[in-house]
């Protein structure tokens, strides 16, 4: 078995598609993470991580991973990760970069493994459904995906989307009481309000597509928090729903029951007991293909149940 290789480190079994993430002003901590065995793998992982975090936010899972047997990248998306985490670039994130960064990551997933799972979190898991909805992988594994707002209704997202960019561009903070203060290191305290709603345009036009065409990826893994404080489960299953009105798809979903209100489940270094309890749900989701319809872990319970088109009153 090889060691794991980074961003900085380039992999035996080439990821001639991947920049190499040499980019000035970069935390050493927060660059592309590339974990190779030295050959090609049966299964490789691309994890894409959250707004504002980075690469760093899925150590944990991609080490799992790695343990399991699997290749894994997790690239880091543009603007993300610099030294300077009060910095105004981020404000110019834009939907074309970061399908780019996408679509490079999967072209050197396929050199590093026969099967490509892609998996993302929040803003990552919008970008994998899009990769997959417009690419034949093997599944993907969308983590609280950011489809919509938790106090947005999703007949709103569209409008939301739309005041938000005629307005000039905002920050906010994640955590009002901490600001400056929140970490984890590799990841940014606050938020540019034009970026967010790039993110739910792009979750609008995902939702036009899926609701005329079949999304060239037929197996979808949905994870959720029951009790999420950031996002809208309700829009994450209409997306699931209308994935699973198309022949020949699979759609499950992972509900987390026991959980506390929160939003970020994957990062090790923001709530370590919360990412800890979670992590063994989120492992079982990428590599556990008997599909139970209950999971049990130590004080952690997980529901699974497979949708099937219009199920449970989803409104599509």
């Amino acid at each position: 078995m090889g060691s794991a290789h980074d961003g900085e480190r380039r992999s035996e079994a080439g990821t001639g598609h991947l920049v190499e993430d040499r980019e000035p002003g970069v935390r050493d901590d927060a660059r592309s993470i590339i974990l190779n065995h030295g050959e090609r793998t049966e299964h490789v992982a691309v994890l894409l991580h959250g707004y504002t975090a980075s690469p760093a936010q899925f150590t944990a899972v991609a080490q799992g991973l790695f343990a399991a047997g699997w290749n894994v990248i997790v690239p880091r998306l543009p603007l993300h990760g610099y030294e300077d985490r009060m910095t105004d670039r981020i404000a110019a994130l834009d939907i074309p970069s970061l399908t780019s960064c996408a679509v490079d990551a999967l072209t050197s997933a396929r050199e590093l493994g026969r099967r490509v799972t892609v998996g993302g979190f929040s803003l990552g898991g919008l970008l994998a459904t899009w990769l997959a909805n417009r690419n034949s992988v093997d599944r993907i594994i969308a983590m609280a995906p950011c489809y919509g707002l938790l106090l947005v209704p999703s007949s709103f997202t569209g409008i939301a989307a739309r005041v938000l960019l005629a307005q000039p561009n905002h920050f906010w903070w994640w955590n009002p009481i901490q600001r400056e203060r929140l970490g984890p290191d590799h990841g940014y305290p606050r938020y540019a309000s034009r970026p967010l709603a790039h993110m739910l345009r792009l979750a609008q036009s995902l939702t036009s597509e899926l609701r005329t065409t079949p999304p060239r990826t037929a197996d979808f893994t949905l994870v959720l928090n029951a009790h999420e404080t950031a996002v809208n489960n309700r829009a994450a299953r209409q997306i699931a729903n209308l994935w699973a009105r198309h022949p020949e798809t699979s759609v499950v979903e992972h509900l987390i029951t026991d959980l506390p209100p929160s939003h970020d489940i994957v990062e090790p270094l923001r709530d370590t007991a919360l990412a800890r309890r979670a992590l063994p749900a989120l492992l079982q989701a990428f590599t556990n293909e008997s599909r139970e319809d209950q999971v049990s872990y130590e004080n952690l319970h997980v529901r699974v149940e497979k949708i099937s088109p219009n199920a449970r009153g989803y409104r599509i």
